[in-house]
């Protein structure tokens, strides 16, 4: 998949009309992409978020740059679509929630 078909399914996953008006909490997790995206979903990600959107990908920016880049166009235009940087933040969600030793052992809650 491509960063927008990414940014689409991550954020149909999360903003169904079954979750509106309540608060969501974007919960990113192996999981979760290799539901989405299958046996390599992990990689294929990293690969879409690191290219960014079409519009921005060739920029030269920094991975934030061009995600910010991206929202102020996408405001400029009337934020009337999905936002662009949903699956920008769930890289850094994944990113803060992602253990390398959990894949090999399990230790419960705290390590020992």
């Amino acid at each position: 998949m491509n960063y927008a078909e990414w940014n689409t399914e991550i954020t149909k996953k999360f903003f169904s009309p079954d979750w509106e008006g309540r608060r969501v909490f974007l919960s990113v997790t192996k999981d979760l992409i290799e539901e989405l995206g299958g046996a390599n979903g992990i990689p294929d990600f990293i690969a879409a978020v690191k290219q960014g959107p079409a519009d921005v990908s060739a920029s030269g920016l920094s991975l934030c740059a061009r995600i910010l880049k991206a929202t102020k166009r996408w405001r400029q235009q009337g934020a009337s679509d999905i936002p662009p940087y949903i699956a920008t933040l769930a890289l850094f969600v994944l990113a803060a929630s992602y253990d390398k030793e959990e894949e090999s052992e399990n230790h419960g809650y705290h390590k020992r």
